[in-house]
């Protein structure tokens, strides 16, 4: 009867607390407004490598714009007569400031599009000129036979490091698999709590084989990976997906490296709250001891209140210190996980 008012006095504590601390959370929460975005721009691409971005209008969108400079570009690199002194800024036109190769327009830099840079036309323009110029010798450049054939070469050397060191890879597995099932599996038994057995130990070599799986389809996942990138940058058709392969693994692994550091203040204080919320309650449980053993004495207290009396203390305790630390969990201000607060504080009721 006491243990269960013990356990529904607890349940009431902590979704008091969740509860209590979940509004100083969603104080943090700041709404986006979707128009703080500033007009929409593009960037312009050749051969996967972005050269600067550029603002469109309702008549002409930002990315046919982007499209259309592109196809000016890698039309201009693919004229044989072309060179690049031809590059100049043409200025005639008041408002305006023209990159035009020879007498063929690459882009018009506008004061819209200077501002996005947050310099003047004139200064966009001579770091457009330098950004086309530098586009049309690697378009060149990456499309010379001796480089192509030089590519292929590292193309196939990769493929073939890549399937010996499969292949190496499978071999050392079957002598792993061999080496752990004569030597760790026959030393694996059942695994018992109480007598009663909880795992067996054909499930425990089981796991761990599953495990040791697991791992080496990661490594082989991780190394086609590699490979394929490596192998698609080295030519200029297949660049582009090339480099959204690396986004693809780069930049959730770059979210979550930020995301840590921006929560690393947090954590450091939750930790120095978990370690001083022990502590206290190590001195607690060590002082109602002393007073249910009888060497301590207090007045109008019966030592058998002591246990019972310590399960509230420490109840509370925990509901006070999960109350302050709420607002510093990260992902505490979003609505899933203060709705996944509430449900857990009800289930422990």
């Amino acid at each position: 009867m006491l243990n269960g008012c013990i356990r529904w006095l607890a349940g009431c504590f902590l979704v008091c607390a969740l509860v209590w601390a979940a509004p100083a959370g969603a104080a943090d929460v700041r709404v986006q407004d979707p128009a703080a975005d500033g007009e929409v721009s593009a960037q312009v691409v050749v051969d996967g490598a972005v050269l600067f971005r550029v603002r469109g209008t309702s008549a002409f969108p930002a990315d046919k714009r982007a499209q259309s400079i592109a196809e000016r570009i890698v039309a201009i690199a693919a004229a044989p007569g072309f060179k690049r002194e031809d590059l100049r800024i043409d200025e005639s036109q008041p408002g305006v400031a023209l990159v035009m190769a020879g007498s063929t327009r690459v882009m018009a830099v506008y004061a819209a599009d200077a501002e996005l840079e947050g310099v003047d036309a004139r200064t966009l323009a001579t770091t457009v000129l330098v950004r086309v110029g530098e586009a049309l010798d690697a378009w060149r450049q990456d499309r010379l036979p001796a480089t192509l054939v030089r590519n292929g070469l590292y193309a196939a050397g990769a493929t073939l490091a890549l399937a010996l060191g499969i292949w190496v890879g499978v071999l050392l597995m079957r002598r792993w698999r061999g080496f752990a099932e004569k030597h760790i599996g026959t030393r694996i038994h059942d695994l018992k709590v109480f007598g009663f057995r909880v795992f067996g130990a054909r499930q425990m070599w089981g796991v761990l084989n599953g495990a040791l799986n697991l791992l080496w389809l990661a490594a082989v996942l991780m190394a086609l990976h590699v490979y394929l990138s490596t192998v698609l940058l080295l030519f200029p058709w297949t660049r582009g997906f090339a480099l959204a392969l690396i986004a693809l693994v780069v930049e959730p692994l770059r979210t979550i490296a930020l995301g840590f550091l921006a929560a690393l203040p947090d954590l450091v204080f939750l930790a120095v709250l978990f370690v001083l919320c022990r502590y206290v309650l190590k001195l607690i449980k060590l002082f109602f001891n002393n007073v249910g053993a009888g060497r301590l004495t207090l007045t109008d207290f019966e030592p058998e209140w002591a246990l019972p009396t310590y399960r509230l203390v420490k109840v509370l305790l925990i509901a006070i210190t999960a109350a302050v630390a709420y607002p510093y969990i990260p992902g505490s201000n979003s609505d899933a996980f203060k709705g996944m607060s509430l449900l857990l504080g009800v289930i422990i009721s």
